[in-house]
């Protein structure tokens, strides 16, 4: 009896592995996106995430110093809503240097989450001489993972950058975190009166089953292989 269980076991993992091996690699795909506006006809703001992949969700946006603003640009903006938010000194104003966007992302039980690119479009407003953030940078669970430079003011503040950049990969995510987008180095203004809007935030990633969830399945097949046989001795 002890051979022919051995015997089982050797089958399962020699079936499991070329199984596991017919599987193409995960592609990278959205993870979280959010437009901030409704689908809708009425398209009215929206805080919530447009899109979120299987097991993931992800919370609204807040903004560290100041409040979060709905801003209805639709002549100006890729879309017709984006955030906005004030407060992006460079510390020799009355905040602390910089403010920060954040929204959290909770990883489904089993799984974990890998991240690897992020994309959106960012509008460094300029007014009578007073400009949002020069600097931007993203952190992940804690971590600074990238940075780059705002958006230039063009067209007296109405011009957008959208941007695409990937990221040394941000592994084994799991439970819950936050997303937090930095910016710092506007004009030091009294009042904090910078402004940095920001739209159409899409992180991509792969969402993975964590290991256990292979052995579950693994005894969920001896089960059903110890039924089949029982059936057929019957």
């Amino acid at each position: 009896m002890c051979c022919k269980l051995i015997g089982w076991w050797r089958a399962l993992l020699a079936a499991t592995g070329l199984f596991l091996g017919t599987v193409p690699a995960a592609q990278a795909a959205t993870i979280v996106l959010y437009d901030f506006q409704e689908p809708d006809p009425t398209g009215s703001f929206t805080n919530a995430p447009d899109t979120t992949a299987g097991n993931i969700s992800a919370g609204a946006w807040s903004l560290r110093d100041g409040l979060l603003i709905p801003l209805p640009l639709n002549l100006t903006s890729p879309d017709n809503w984006a955030v906005s938010g004030l407060s992006w000194g460079d510390g020799t104003d009355l905040t602390p240097a910089g403010n920060r966007y954040r929204f959290t992302i909770t990883v489904a039980p089993g799984f974990s989450l890998n991240l690897s690119s992020v994309s959106f479009d960012d509008q460094r407003f300029e007014l009578l001489g007073v400009a949002g953030p020069t600097s931007w940078s993203l952190s992940i669970n804690g971590a600074s993972v990238l940075s780059g430079q705002a958006t230039d003011p063009t067209n007296n503040g109405l011009g957008w950058t959208s941007r695409t950049v990937g990221f040394g990969p941000v592994t084994g995510l799991t439970g819950s975190f936050f997303v937090d987008l930095f910016a710092f180095g506007a004009t030091p203004v009294f009042g904090n009166a910078q402004v940095w809007n920001v739209d159409n935030f899409q992180l991509e990633g792969v969402v993975v089953p964590l290991p256990p969830a292979l052995w579950l399945l693994g005894a969920s097949l001896v089960a059903l292989m110890g039924i089949s046989r029982k059936r057929s001795e019957g």
